[in-house]
């Protein structure tokens, strides 16, 4: 039966191609039957790219009027919580003076996204505009195209001034030369119109997702049990320039919430008690993200009596992995971040505990300080041996750290060579155990253009949500090297490179592949992604 097939499949593509090359014929000996075939291709891409760029500088204009208002709220708040009671209004909120701070910050966010995303739709509607009106010369190429064609019906050869109707075969192949250049230029035009169309897009995506990032008042989740108040203040950790450093991100609200949801209610009352004895808000952050982590009531307490004395400042440090205290044995680079204290094929490690770090503050407690909250052994961790939990410096904890992250990572090498270090779905399979966030590794190929754009988007999108993402970079023909994208604005993408220990800022073109590479610890390509999964 397979042969018949195959004979059955040949002969059926023996006379496509047959009917091709009569086609073919035709068309040389009369070229005008290519109008009809012009004309069917022209009303394919016919429509152009699709969006009315009024309706979205509307848009736009709105979201500006939205953000008046919203300020106009916010000034009037910070206004009347002069002098407001020094009462308790919440389990997490403090005090209402502290809770009207929350919202007035929040609210301040909140302008600030409304202002970005109003940007961003601004650009869109003018490089949508500039791609319409790119499409708007398709017409133009194929009319000329059919204008050469119909030409050829009296193109004939004469003899002593005699017309033979014969068709002249230097007139015709020079005016079909001339319609075809037409029609291909025409392909091209729609092509380059709807490329920028998506370009233009996959821009709006990404300074888009910027704006959302802002908006963590408008995004806070509904938590069990805790007051519009309380997710304010609690939502306002860290009051930083930009809040893709914020403590908790979506996926660890989500996980807050289930976790409350499982909680007796003994041990609800427990954790209320907990989070109303903590000094700052920032704590209660800690707290909820350290129960977001898997945490029980002992490991709460044991970090609630562990965070109880330190400052916002410190807090920051300790989740950075990064220690005033020098003789610890770290070693930093310039912009004080952890920099990998060994050589050859930790960078995955390195990056990938930086990520974990961010999200489940009991390792980044251990690493800093070297106190282990009771019960806390995480998968990752699995391979450290008594002695290397009671390493007695931060550099003692951290390389025995990586080779356990490293370790752990190698047990599903596959065809990744074991001297390349994590392979790509090691480090998405380690980030989801480690982390609420589930992720997957994403092969980038710099030859594809649209995909890169969707990929650096989806990037962009999770950095702002305050989800780091892993990414390898290597030369022409192997990755080598691993860094990670915690952040994007204007145009930058934020990267923590940990052979150096440094936090740059790498311009969209260079991450897109349309620039010259600089930012990647010395290798020139990037290879994969470790994205959220989508």
């Amino acid at each position: 039966m397979s042969g018949e097939w195959q004979v059955t499949h040949l002969l059926n593509e023996s006379r496509s191609f047959l009917r091709t090359l009569g086609h073919v014929a035709i068309a040389l000996v009369w070229p005008p039957s290519l109008i009809a075939d012009i004309e069917r291709f022209r009303r394919t891409i016919s429509y152009p790219p699709p969006g009315d760029p009024a309706t979205i500088e509307g848009m736009a204009t709105s979201l500006d009027t939205a953000g008046r208002a919203v300020d106009e709220v916010r000034a009037d708040l910070d206004r009347r919580r002069v002098g407001l009671p020094a009462i308790v209004v919440g389990v997490a909120a403090g005090t209402a003076t502290q809770a009207a701070a929350a919202l007035s910050s929040g609210l301040s966010h909140e302008v600030t996204g409304l202002a970005l995303s109003a940007r961003a739709l601004r650009r869109y509607a003018a490089s949508l505009q500039d791609a319409i009106t790119e499409h708007g010369r398709v017409d133009d190429h194929f009319d000329d195209a059919v204008t050469h064609l119909r030409r050829c019906a009296d193109l004939t050869v004469e003899v002593h001034g005699v017309d033979t109707h014969i068709p002249d075969p230097v007139a015709v192949t020079r005016e079909v030369s001339r319609a075809l250049a037409d029609a291909r230029e025409g392909v091209r035009t729609a092509m380059r119109a709807y490329e920028q169309a998506e370009t233009a897009l996959r821009a709006l995506q990404r300074e888009g997702s910027d704006g959302r990032g802002w908006a963590v008042l408008a995004s806070a989740p509904r938590v069990p049990g805790f007051t519009v108040l309380d997710v304010a203040v609690m939502v306002d950790q860290w009051r930083t320039s930009d809040p893709d450093n914020r403590l908790l991100n979506p996926d660890q609200w989500q996980r807050v919430g289930a976790m409350l949801a499982a909680l007796t209610p003994a041990q609800r009352a427990a954790l209320d008690e907990l989070l109303a004895a903590a000094g700052s808000s920032t704590q209660r952050a800690v707290l909820l993200s350290t129960l977001a982590a898997g945490a029980d009531m002992e490991q709460l307490r044991f970090m609630a009596d562990a965070v109880r004395s330190m400052s916002d400042e410190d807090i920051a440090r300790m989740m950075s992995l990064n220690t005033d205290n020098l003789t610890s044995g770290a070693t930093y680079g310039l912009d004080r971040v952890i920099q990998d204290p060994t050589t050859g094929n930790t960078c995955a490690s390195t990056s990938l505990l930086a990520l974990l770090a961010r999200s489940d503050p009991m390792l980044a407690l251990w690493l800093t300080s070297g106190q282990r909250p009771p019960g806390w052994d995480p998968a990752y961790l699995q391979h450290l041996t008594e002695a290397q939990w009671n390493g007695a410096t931060f550099l003692e904890r951290f390389i025995a750290a990586q080779h356990s992250v490293l370790t752990t990572t190698d047990s599903d090498l596959g065809t990744w060579p074991e001297a390349l270090g994590t392979p790509p779905w090691g480090a998405a399979a380690l980030a989801t155990l480690g982390s609420p966030t589930a992720y997957e590794s994403v092969l980038y190929d710099d030859q594809d253009p649209a995909l890169v754009r969707k990929l650096m988007s989806r990037a962009a999108e999770a950095a702002n949500n305050g989800t780091p993402v892993p990414f390898y970079v290597g030369d022409d023909y192997t990755p080598r090297h691993v860094m990670l994208i915690t952040g994007y604005a204007d145009g930058y993408y934020t990267v923590y490179e940990p052979g150096s220990g440094s936090i740059t800022r790498v311009p969209e073109s260079v991450m897109l592949g349309t620039g010259t590479p600089g930012a990647f610890g010395g290798w020139s390509h990037i290879d994969y992604l470790v994205l959220p999964v989508t």
